[in-house]
């Protein structure tokens, strides 16, 4: 199996909207909105010291939910050693958040 076609299917807030996964990240995404409601939050981290934990796919879907709301994102792949978001996000997918590569 590609990078592609396994980093497409951890994109399931743009492939399955309605699903319980989906759901979540909107969930995250209003929890992150009114842990202070009197800021707009500005910027949001993504970390964690293990490989493989999901950073990338949290940071992803987490960006679609905030895009499908209307608002703009940004995503900056950080990870020098083993960058992913430019097999998560492929920019056909994209095109309807206007999300440019």
């Amino acid at each position: 199996m590609t990078n592609t076609r396994r980093s497409t299917s951890s994109l399931i807030v743009h492939e399955q909207p309605k699903s319980p996964i989906s759901e979540k990240f909107r969930g995250i995404r209003s929890n992150i909105m009114f842990a202070n409601p009197d800021s707009a939050v500005q910027s949001i981290v993504i970390t964690s010291e293990a490989p493989g934990a999901g950073k990338s796919t949290i940071a992803a879907n987490l960006a679609v939910a905030y895009a499908q709301a209307g608002y703009k994102t940004l995503i900056v792949d950080g990870d020098m050693r083993k960058p992913t978001q430019h097999y998560i996000l492929i920019c056909q997918i994209m095109k309807a958040y206007q999300v440019y590569c």
